[in-house]
């Protein structure tokens, strides 16, 4: 990994964009998200909710996910800003293995979920996913009387 020299924070935050991206850096962000859900998954209420739209379903499950989001995020929201100076690579990259080794497992789950919650705040509040509903079927009066009928039929 190589060490880049910044004259200011400014600097390194316009570094860290990726301008040039090709399929193996969006499998590398799927990946992060995948283990982001695993490890902190959206608790949604139980029950059965109805809605008369799409957009009305839509608007809730977003407001959930954004509500989980900011309870999760709220203790983190500024991280320290702290520079090192390493006369090596290989010094560096000793360093940078000992400060993850001493992390505690919580400390690794905050940092990744600022890191999610900070990518879900530039692309509008959450990524794209497959809608939790499957199919509507819209049953006539025929079918509703089938239905009675065969339980009827069946007490």
């Amino acid at each position: 990994m190589p060490v880049y020299k910044y004259r200011t924070f400014d600097d390194a935050k316009k570094s860290q964009w990726v301008f040039n991206t090709d399929a193996a850096y969006f499998n590398s962000v799927q990946e992060l998200f995948k283990i982001a859900y695993r490890l902190n998954p959206v608790k949604y209420p139980r029950g059965v909710f109805l809605y008369k739209t799409f957009t009305d379903a839509n608007k809730q499950r977003f407001q959930w996910e954004v509500k989980h989001a900011i309870k999760k995020n709220k203790s983190n929201r500024k991280m320290e800003k702290v520079l090192h100076k390493f006369d090596s690579f290989q010094n560096q990259e000793i360093q940078d293995i000992k400060y993850w080794q001493n992390l505690s497992g919580e400390k690794k789950l905050e940092i990744l979920e600022y890191i999610r919650s900070n990518y879900w705040e530039k692309n509008n509040g959450t990524p794209q996913r497959l809608q939790r509903i499957y199919r509507i079927v819209e049953r006539t009066s025929t079918c509703r009387s089938l239905a009675t009928i065969s339980k009827s039929r069946d007490a």
